[in-house]
């Protein structure tokens, strides 16, 4: 299958198409000339966290760059965008020191207004170079069956659109991994969806559900254009100096996005710290603590100074209904019980507010109970496969974190009373 796609590869040669080098990776490359450690960081969603262009890419860089030591920070977390990325970038990155971030959010970001996108990934930007200020970053776009005609078309998705505006104002090399991909569909080479490829037959196969490659054939497009892309900009000449942070694109971007350990919140006696199941590992690296409010009125507040807030936990087949009242506002119900909340599997999720006046706020979340309407949550039919799994007799709401665009403090006062 390796020689089937590599001849598919070699066959497709052309200029490459979606990458702007910008101001390129010269700090990346210069430790590469001089036989230096790198450590590389991978920040996106599924298809970043999949056994795909990721690891294949690393395995390139060691390949290619044989003097020099490559190191790994795996920070990909499956269904999560960028405003959950920045607020997790501290903790999840730049605590490793990166020499290089991939940023990977195009899809995960498609339901997301261009302003949020901005603010997220200018805040990704910002707080990289303020921590370190000779990381290189580049954005990744991948693709999916909902972008995959405007980008036949010639065009952007809006996703990405936002994200060029930061790319551009800041001279951060990106690159359109998808655009490969719908050329050598228009061309009659591959098809976007379909069974796994098990033989050399044309066309190829790219994915089994349109957003999730292939292993061997769709990632190992994403990684050949990487690969040129990198080429290319290795050929570049590159400005040594630190990055220097020009005046914002977005006077709300999100630069001071940070989350907060649970436990370090004022909440009630009942939460208790627990273990679910992790099969990817993924909860581990991104939350390593998770509590539970199994009761209904298990409460935890924080007051804060900015305009956008959140929490980070746990979604699963148990989720409980929360409210989340704002200062004098009336309580919001919500869950973090989404479609893919089926039994047994446990996965990251983030709720985050829209955007707030900025200002001093206080935030109290109150676990509710069980959620009442899971079957018209849930993909038809997959409730009533497993009845046991949705029982509404046990719920939680499972958190790891608290998030605010600046550092949150004790409750001053509660909703209502607000001084």
């Amino acid at each position: 299958m390796l020689l089937c796609f590599a001849t598919f590869l070699s066959c497709d040669a052309q200029a490459i198409d979606g990458v702007q080098a910008r101001a390129g990776l010269p700090h990346v490359f210069a430790k590469i000339q001089h036989g230096e450690h790198l450590r590389i960081a991978y920040l996106g969603g599924s298809i970043t966290a999949a056994d795909g262009w990721r690891p294949q890419s690393l395995a390139w860089l060691r390949a290619q760059y044989p003097h020099s030591s490559f190191e790994e920070i795996d920070a990909a977390v499956s269904g999560t965008g960028s405003e959950l990325g920045v607020f997790r970038l501290q903790s999840d990155v730049l605590r490793f020191k990166p020499d290089l971030i991939f940023v990977e959010f195009a899809v995960n970001d498609e339901d997301e207004s261009p302003a949020r996108i901005v603010r997220a990934m200018e805040g990704i930007v910002r707080q990289t170079w303020s921590s370190l200020p000779s990381a290189d970053i580049c954005f990744l776009y991948t693709i999916n069956q909902r972008s995959l005609p405007t980008i036949e078309a010639g065009h952007n998705p809006k996703s990405v659109e936002a994200m060029e505006r930061v790319a551009t104002w800041y001279g951060i090399p990106s690159v359109n991994l998808g655009r490969s991909v719908a050329q050598s569909i228009l061309a009659g080479k591959l098809v976007l969806t379909g069974p796994a490829p098990t033989s050399s037959e044309a066309p190829m196969v790219f994915s089994g559900d349109g957003t999730h490659p292939y292993a061997e054939t769709g990632h190992r497009m994403y990684l050949h254009t990487l690969q040129q892309a990198l080429e290319l900009m290795q050929t570049q000449p590159g400005d040594l100096a630190s990055h220097s942070l020009r005046a914002p694109l977005d006077s709300r971007n999100l630069s001071r996005a940070q989350e907060t350990p649970f436990v370090e919140a004022l909440h009630s006696s009942a939460w208790q710290p627990v273990a679910l199941d992790d099969p990817t590992g993924q909860m581990s690296r991104s939350l390593p603590h998770v509590w539970a409010g199994r009761h209904a009125g298990d409460t935890v507040a924080f007051d804060f100074t900015g305009s956008v807030f959140g929490i980070y936990g746990v979604k699963g087949p148990d989720a409980a209904e929360f409210t989340v009242q704002l200062d004098n506002e009336p309580p919001l119900h919500q869950t973090l019980f989404d479609p893919y909340s089926t039994a047994g599997r446990y996965r990251c999720r983030a709720w985050i507010s829209s955007d707030l006046s900025p200002g001093h706020h206080h935030v109290r979340i109150t676990v509710l109970g069980p959620v009442l309407n899971k079957e018209k949550i849930l993909r038809p039919g997959v409730a009533a496969a497993n009845p046991e799994a949705y029982r509404n007799d046990t719920f939680a709401l499972y958190l790891g974190a608290i998030l605010t665009d600046g550092p949150p403090s004790s409750p001053t006062s509660e909703p209502g009373s607000k001084q």
